[in-house]
């Protein structure tokens, strides 16, 4: 793909089309997360919050919880969000989703069944 090419979903057989040469490297991270929610929104129970958010707001907070799983298990020892932000490419508007995972509460529940995560 051309490094301005776009990312993208197509949900229904939950294929997604990654642009590895993006080209800004510091969103990469963020945005193969973000793919992977578009992914897996539809199995995925929203605990953050209200009831009713858009599928763009679903996959931002999947892949927010999935670089902090990550960043957790992989013993990144951030202990603000700034720093884990940069790091993985989050940007700025989601501050709110990281601030609510470092109070210790989830965005998201992941189906077991589905991924075999270990809570």
């Amino acid at each position: 793909m051309e490094d301005h090419a776009p990312s993208f979903t197509l949900k229904r057989s939950r294929v997604i089309a990654y642009n590895s040469n993006w080209y800004n490297r510091a969103e990469r991270p963020f945005t193969k997360a973000h793919e992977i929610g578009h992914a897996i929104s539809s199995i995925v129970t929203v605990l953050y919050g209200g009831s009713s958010y858009s599928e763009e707001a679903i996959a931002d907070m999947v892949a927010t919880q999935l670089l902090y799983e990550y960043s957790n298990r992989k013993g990144d020892g951030f202990s603000e969000p700034g720093p884990f932000m940069n790091q993985y490419g989050i940007p700025e508007d989601k501050f709110a989703y990281v601030n609510y995972l470092f109070t210790g509460k989830r965005l998201v529940y992941f189906p077991q069944d589905e991924f075999g995560f270990v809570e």
